[in-house]
């Protein structure tokens, strides 16, 4: 089964030269930046493949949020 998504993004041009590096193919999955839309869009041939780069970028966006605000998501102990 095949598997598409588009996600919205921040329309950050710092964001997406950071993303533009990450943007990788492989035999079961690839996505890629539409800077005018500003969003992503994969696409995966299975779900496990979907959920990799669904984890790749969410982990990417999550670094990017913490350094654009200077603030962190997860408590300290």
């Amino acid at each position: 089964m095949k598997y598409s998504c588009v996600l919205k993004i921040p329309n950050d041009k710092k964001l997406f030269m950071s993303l533009e590096p990450e943007m990788t193919k492989s035999k079961r999955a690839s996505w890629k930046l539409n800077k005018t839309k500003a969003e992503v869009q994969f696409f995966a041939e299975d779900i496990s493949a979907m959920r990799a780069l669904f984890n790749s970028l969410t982990k990417l966006l999550s670094v990017w949020e913490t350094v654009e605000n200077g603030t962190t998501t997860r408590r300290s102990r």
